[in-house]
């Protein structure tokens, strides 16, 4: 009897060590399969898709800002002047102030980059170096610059007189994208109707900024139907392009006086800007009150380039006691 006892108790035993034995092998292949998953191989395929979607979510996005709707004010709304002496310290420091309706920016987002040395040692070991390099390098701006907050609608004026607007400006100050492949330049600009209705746009320059060689800018532009004039599509791609939607650029006159002497004309964007003249050298107060209506409707006028002969006469009047 004790003897058969013994044995009933030695058989209960060995079920309940093969028990453990598979829970624990079944756990370890569990686990070994997960990491499989999560693996940076494995995990390559879908970062790669999710980058390409969040390209096409930005290019897209993109093509919405180059199109922003404007809306109109009256032209006769003349902007702030800023005269005498210490005029280009003036527009300097209004320039430094954050631009109206320039759109709020996720700075925020660039933080997240500093809790990857938090994580634990072990998820960290899963991602390989390139991969954490290339998701904080490129990934935290692309996902800053989708978050962000877009700009307001750009104001322009109610209406352009498209013949009165023609002939020849001279761009006293300009602004250019960051991401620009030329500089901004400075210097005569001629607008030239054509019979079909479009505009051709020619803009030369002797320097560029930095004291380069000459530049010079060809555009076609088109009027916006149903705007009064004041909101045109340009584009410098070749002609057998231009059939393209992507060829084409929003632009705005901003600003035009009533006598059509000076004018700014810009994107909705406001990474591009024209501030235009008849004269080659306005008064330096007109200059900056331009400078000031560029500001006031969210451009960074602390990016402008000047022509160097109005850069000379600005610095010289700042430096005047």
């Amino acid at each position: 009897m004790a003897k058969d006892l013994e044995q009933r108790i030695q058989a209960v035993e060995l079920r309940l060590i093969d028990r453990e034995e598979g829970i624990r092998r079944q756990l370890g292949a569990g686990w070994r399969s997960l990491r499989r998953q999560f693996s940076p191989r494995r995990l390559r395929s879908p970062a790669l898709m999710a980058g390409a979607a969040a390209m096409l979510l930005g290019l897209w996005r993109l093509q919405r800002g180059r199109r922003r709707p404007v809306r109109g004010v009256p032209r006769g709304l003349a902007p702030r002047a800023s005269g005498g002496s210490g005029a280009w310290a003036a527009g300097t420091a209004a320039a430094g102030a954050a631009p109206l309706g320039a759109g709020g920016g996720a700075g925020w987002i660039r933080l997240l980059g500093l809790a990857w040395p938090l994580l634990p040692a072990h998820l960290r070991a899963r991602v390989s170096p390139a991969m954490a390099s290339a998701a904080v390098s490129l990934g935290l701006p692309l996902a800053e610059w989708l978050v962000r907050r877009p700009p307001s609608p750009l104001l322009t004026v109610d209406a352009v007189d498209a013949r009165r607007f023609s002939g020849r400006w001279h761009v006293v100050a300009s602004l250019a994208p960051r991401l620009s492949r030329r500089a901004p330049i400075t210097g005569p600009m001629d607008w030239v109707p054509q019979p079909d209705g479009s505009i051709e746009i020619l803009l030369r320059s002797s320097t560029a900024a930095g004291g380069s060689a000459a530049a010079s800018e060809s555009h076609t532009a088109r009027t916006v139907p149903g705007t009064a004039g004041t909101q045109l599509e340009w584009s410098d791609w070749p002609a057998l392009l231009q059939a393209l939607p992507a060829a084409w650029e929003a632009q705005a006159v901003v600003h035009v006086d009533p006598h059509y002497q000076e004018a700014l004309v810009g994107n909705p964007a406001r990474s591009r800007l024209w501030l235009m003249s008849r004269d080659p050298e306005p008064p330096l107060d007109r200059l900056m009150a331009l400078v000031q209506l560029a500001h006031d409707r969210g451009y960074a006028a602390d990016r402008l380039v000047f022509a160097p002969s109005l850069d000379e006469r600005l610095r010289g009047d700042a430096l005047r006691p």
